[in-house]
């Protein structure tokens, strides 16, 4: 903006004056991709080139997505190989990230290589935890089935996920999306097709005995199985039948019962400078005495006992009973 655009300067100013601001901000990763841009579209492309190899040998705080546009622009410009070698150095900072990998499986779906996209799927199981591991597999298992037509693979791949993290319950469900995306509702009097089947056959192991799944997680997936067969059967047989395998079982109770509140540990009643206790498990938060010796002996320890014991007797006397009204046993 200097100079003339016919004067000499006036294609060397705007790389000199970018190289300048470069001195302060190396570390924006922004006036990097601009620069790039810049060169890019006078078709400096060699010029780009080394600018963006500057940017990646840059320090960021996080320098996976300057790897990945330098990848972006080596494909765009016919470097296969050169956007390979930045989607594998993406992969192999630690943490690894999910953006990474889709990446690189982005890239050989999109040159036409579909064992590099597997390998790509495969190396993220591998590395991947948690959900960003459920994710991926969702997705590797929707490509598979979609783009490839092999639905079996897409299976196969999340099964080897639940392996590496069987407690995952967002494993489970990606699995359980994979195999009823093929599953269709059935005629009147209609037999059960094989996806309906392997479908029950997930969702019986998510609700077994010896599932790694906690019993939150089981529930919720034996409320998913009624739905299956109420949606998918054939017949309302198949539901009862259902439904009687698990009381003989003795699974019903298990999984559709609420947890017993015995079983809920209670914390101790908060007490007032007076000696009255506040049961925060009441409406209202009314003070309410504290309970009797025999009941606190049932249920807490001599110690605690004897702490209890010191609040009635302190609670009697500000309430002018007199010293012989407090039990002493």
């Amino acid at each position: 903006h200097v100079c003339p655009p016919r004067e000499p300067m006036a294609e060397v100013l705007p790389s000199f004056t970018y190289e300048r601001c470069l001195l302060p901000g190396a570390s924006v990763r922004s006036l990097w991709k601009e620069y790039a841009l810049f060169l890019e579209g006078k078709g400096a492309v060699e010029d780009a080139r080394g600018v963006l190899a500057r940017a990646s040998g840059v320090f960021f705080r996080d320098c996976a997505p300057m790897l990945l546009y330098h990848a972006q622009f080596e494909e765009a410009h016919g470097g296969l190989d050169a956007a390979r070698a930045l989607c594998a150095a993406t992969c192999a900072l630690p943490p690894p990230a999910i953006d990474a990998y889709l990446a690189a499986a982005n890239l050989e779906r999109r040159a036409g290589n579909t064992d590099g996209m597997r390998a790509a799927f495969a190396a993220a199981v591998d590395a991947l935890r948690g959900e960003p591991l459920a994710a991926l597999v969702r997705h590797a298992a929707a490509v598979e089935r979609k783009l490839c037509g092999d639905h079996a693979r897409g299976v196969a791949l999340i099964e080897s996920a639940i392996a590496r993290e069987p407690a995952n319950e967002l494993l489970w469900d990606a699995a359980l999306e994979c195999a009823t995306s093929a599953v269709v509702p059935a005629a009147a009097g209609a037999g059960d097709s094989p996806a309906y089947q392997a479908a029950a056959a997930l969702l019986e192991r998510m609700i077994a005995a010896d599932s790694p799944l906690p019993p939150p997680a089981r529930r919720r997936a034996w409320l998913r199985y009624q739905r299956l067969v109420d949606d998918y059967a054939g017949s309302v047989e198949a539901m009862r039948a259902l439904k009687r395998s698990r009381d003989e079982a003795g699974l019903e109770l298990t999984l559709d019962s609420e947890v017993p509140e015995s079983a809920v540990p209670k914390p101790l009643p908060k007490r007032k400078p007076n000696g009255m206790s506040v049961d925060v498990s009441m409406g209202g938060g009314a003070a309410q005495p504290s309970p009797s010796p025999q009941q606190a002996q049932a249920q807490y320890t001599p110690e605690q006992l004897a702490q209890y014991q010191q609040y009635y007797a302190q609670y009697y006397q500000q309430q002018g009973y007199g010293q012989g009204y407090y039990p002493q046993q």
